[in-house]
């Protein structure tokens, strides 16, 4: 194998998320039983601890991390809501494998559902772009540059 396949490879598994076998870690709570958990504030890592998908304090056991966010708008019977869940999840319903997907239902409640494979990552707002992704390409596309030179 050459030295492009292999960095090729290696670019091929840093994006995809690669991570060496073990459980998987997710936040685990619900805005609506636990304050350190809110929906209209930010998330603080601090408060809350990582839940092993796979241990006995899991509600969900599971292989990736899940961030459901639910909302209603004001109407003329009450004031809007909002709740977030975020927990591990085992197989999703609504066929996305990575990222997030939103809708709205038939009630006019409109959801966001964000699915990642990393520990920790149902913390943000939503699922961030992958920072080393970031750094490396360009830093790989200038060794490419000087190596075939």
């Amino acid at each position: 194998m050459n030295w492009s396949t292999q960095l090729g490879i290696v670019v091929l598994l840093i994006a995809t998320g690669y991570r060496q076998a073990g459980a998987t870690q997710c936040y685990q709570c619900s805005s609506e039983m636990d304050v350190s958990c809110p929906a209209y504030r930010m998330f603080d890592r601090e408060k809350n601890a990582l839940v092993e998908c796979y241990g006995l304090e899991s509600f969900v056991p599971g292989t990736f991390c899940m961030k459901i966010t639910k909302e209603s708008k004001d109407s003329l019977f009450g004031k809007g809501w909002k709740t977030i869940h975020r927990r591990c999840g085992s197989r999703t319903y609504t066929g996305l494998s990575w990222g997030c997907l939103d809708y709205t239902d038939e009630y006019g409640i409109y959801t966001e559902v964000c699915i990642c494979n990393h520990d920790g990552c149902n913390s943000a707002q939503s699922i961030p772009f992958n920072r080393l992704l970031f750094v490396l390409l360009p830093l790989m596309g200038y060794l490419l540059t000087l190596w075939k030179n």
